[in-house]
């Protein structure tokens, strides 16, 4: 008699223990997917906080550039030299903070800052103060690298 009730006792346990071991799997699935919800929510939000700080490095680098088309039409020469510096070092500055560019991005990057060194090689050889002429030249050639780098590198949801 012992012997029913002790295989009954068994077997009751296994059941409860597979019914334990059921929900303590479906807990795992649940805290599992929470804890992938929250690392897509994680990712989400570095990728948004990336995108701001590269639009505002991209409009930093505008904006510099502006200034550089400002200094050109100025024609002093001496002020313009200061400031192909600082859109070089912007363009740096993109290249090393953001080691996720894909490899066409970083070749824009290059590729713009031979354009500031072509250009301010240019205008270190000029004999004097830059012409009206040699400006609009200049700026045309920062127009379509300005193009060229925004389209490369503007994030598409912006």
């Amino acid at each position: 008699m012992f012997g029913d009730i002790g295989s009954g006792a068994s077997l009751i346990g296994v059941l409860v223990s597979l019914l334990g071991l059921g929900f303590a799997i479906w807990q795992l699935m649940k805290v599992k997917s929470t804890a992938d919800a929250a690392k897509k929510a994680a990712e989400e939000a570095r990728d948004n906080f990336k995108r701001e700080l590269t639009a505002v490095e991209l409009a930093r680098l505008n904006g510099r550039i502006n200034h550089l088309k400002e200094m050109h039409r100025s024609g002093n020469r001496w002020r313009v030299l200061d400031c192909y510096l600082f859109v070089k070092e912007s363009l740096h500055d993109i290249y090393r903070q953001y080691p996720e560019l894909s490899q066409e991005q970083r070749a824009a990057i290059m590729r713009s800052v031979e354009v500031i060194s072509s250009m301010e090689f240019r205008v270190e050889t000029l004999p004097d103060n830059i012409e009206a002429a040699v400006a609009a030249e200049l700026n045309a050639e920062l127009n379509e690298m300005q193009e060229r780098l925004l389209i490369e590198l503007l994030p598409e949801e912006v």
